[in-house]
């Protein structure tokens, strides 16, 4: 990747739009100003919605927060040779910045380039760190002069450009919103057409992050709202809450493929060690099949749709597929002799799904399972080697999994950073919707979960994806685990986090005998570029 070194203004996306609605429809302009009424009569009278009338979210500060997202930026990416790690090969980008800034300077090299797209913004819940730029109505000059302040050691003063967002505020709603609203709509403008946007929330926010989702992508692009089972709340309160929630949102919905699948699944994963354990120990398949059935059982949860996989022989563990029924009337009609009895089968209603030389050449392969006798109607039989994992609504995964990660990375200093999410977590996200070339975005990184995912599973699959991370050089709390550590801003948590895990998976490959590929992403080469906002 090209360093970048832009003096140049952001994209003028206002202008942009002024522009596309002159192309389209001219008749509605006078002398370059936009007629409201000659519009109105353009597009029919009924076909407008009357002032007043009009179904949408509004909040106080709505108008300004259009206006700090119309802003161009003449904000500058500085690379960071120093900071990085193999800076001339490395394809991965983390850039120290206020994501705003850093955004719009990111649309002139990757509009539409966006493949994946998770943020973990400030869940809003009074308590928690979210801070926000206390100003919306303030002049471009003032605005810039602002995000410039820092301390003399570079670190950014957060009571200059951000103040805590608290309930007794009168605007609590509206701040968080106002902060989100020019952040998304520019994401927006970095997807592809086929791109996605996955975004964590709890019940705070959920509400209005719908609303805004439908107003700057459009309804028309809502997925689905995936409900992450992460913690067992045993508090005595009203109703324990035990899931948080994951809001996901297309660009183009229509172009999107009719199910996501992927082949890493983790109660596959389980389910196939556990199948291997067995039959190592020299177990007969009788005993073999009593012992996934009772691992079944023991793990039920875990299993999610896996629990039909309860049979097993020398190959595989393997489920019966009832596939073979046609949808509709007017499938295929033939005999299908039990192997026992040697009597014609129950047919489908519909008739069979594929002809009579594709049943003969599966059951000569031994995919085909027969009832105890006619009286069943036949499946195949599916091996769980072949299973394609689909993204479901319930993601059940033990929110403590994210620390554990971080432990694994940097010891005893696991405290560094409350509550990362899951590796996993974002790995099962990026594995269904990506493919290996894919590029990944997350403009509030925080420790960094996200580029973590994105190297190992890139080391799991041999992917080549990219990922831009994005942070705030946050300070740290006076007095905690991090600034006790040496760490003065969260953005160099991120970065080091990204280092170790390099370091990782690059001793990984030696232990496997392999010489480190410092060009390939999946061992973890990056770039880091800080950005002066």
């Amino acid at each position: 990747m090209d360093e970048i070194e832009s003096i140049e203004q952001s994209a003028d996306i206002a202008g942009e739009v002024r522009a596309k609605l002159l192309s389209l429809i001219p008749e509605a302009f006078t002398e370059g100003k936009l007629d409201v009424d000659a519009l109105k009569r353009t597009l029919g009278q009924e076909n407008v919605v009357e002032a007043g009338e009009r179904f949408a979210l509004t909040w106080a500060g709505k108008g300004d927060a259009y206006k700090v997202l119309q802003a161009p930026t003449s904000a500058t990416l500085r690379p960071q040779r120093d900071l990085s790690v193999n800076f001339d090969t490395g394809l991965h980008t983390f850039i120290e910045g206020e994501n705003l800034e850093v955004l719009k300077v990111l649309q002139k090299s990757y509009f539409a380039a966006v493949s994946f797209i998770y943020i973990d913004p400030p869940y809003n819940t009074g308590s928690d760190s979210f801070i926000y730029p206390d100003r919306f109505q303030e002049k471009r000059e003032e605005y810039l002069k602002r995000i410039n302040d820092l301390s003399d050691d570079g670190v950014l003063m957060r009571d200059g450009f951000f103040q805590k967002n608290t309930r007794e505020s009168g605007r609590f709603h509206s701040n968080w919103l106002s902060m989100m609203l020019p952040r998304l709509y520019i994401a927006r403008n970095l997807l592809k057409k086929e791109g996605v946007i996955f975004i964590s929330c709890d019940d705070n926010e959920l509400h209005t992050l719908r609303f805004l989702m439908d107003e700057i992508l459009g309804e028309e692009n809502f997925i689905a709202i995936i409900c992450w089972k992460n913690v067992t709340d045993n508090n005595p309160t009203l109703v324990n809450k035990d899931n948080e929630f994951i809001l996901c949102y297309g660009r183009t919905k229509a172009a999107l493929p009719q199910a996501w699948k992927s082949h890493l699944s983790d109660s596959k994963q389980l389910l196939q060690d556990r199948y291997k354990q067995l039959k190592d120990m020299g177990l007969t398949i009788p005993e073999i099949q009593l012992g996934i059935r009772e691992f079944i059982v023991d793990n039920f949860e875990l299993m999610g749709n896996l629990t039909r996989y309860k049979h097993v022989d020398e190959v595989d563990v393997f489920t019966g597929s009832e596939s073979v029924h046609n949808t509709k009337p007017g499938g295929y009609d033939f005999d299908v002799l039990h192997n026992v009895t040697g009597k014609p089968m129950r047919k489908p209603s519909n008739g069979y799904r594929f002809p009579e030389t594709t049943f003969k050449k599966m059951d000569a392969e031994g995919l085909i399972l027969y009832g105890e006798d006619e009286k069943r109607i036949i499946k195949i039989k599916k091996y769980l080697s072949d299973f394609e994992d689909t993204l479901r609504s319930v993601i059940v995964m033990d929110g403590r999994l994210g620390s554990y990660d971080f432990k694994r990375l940097f010891g005893n200093e696991e405290k560094l950073f409350n509550n990362p999410k899951p590796v996993d977590l974002i790995t099962q996200l990026i594995s269904y919707v990506t493919d290996e070339t894919s590029l990944v975005l997350d403009m509030f990184a925080g420790s960094c979960t996200t580029g973590e995912a994105v190297m190992r599973l890139n080391q799991l699959d041999g992917g080549k994806r990219q990922f831009i991370c994005c942070q705030l050089p946050e300070t740290v709390p006076e007095g905690s685990a991090a600034q006790l550590a040496g760490y003065k801003n969260i953005a160099e948590i991120g970065r080091e986090r990204l280092r170790r895990v390099a370091k990782d998976l690059d001793e990984k490959a030696v232990e496997r005998g392999g010489e480190v590929d410092r060009t390939h992403p999946s061992n973890a080469t990056l770039f880091t570029r800080s950005c002066a906002c």
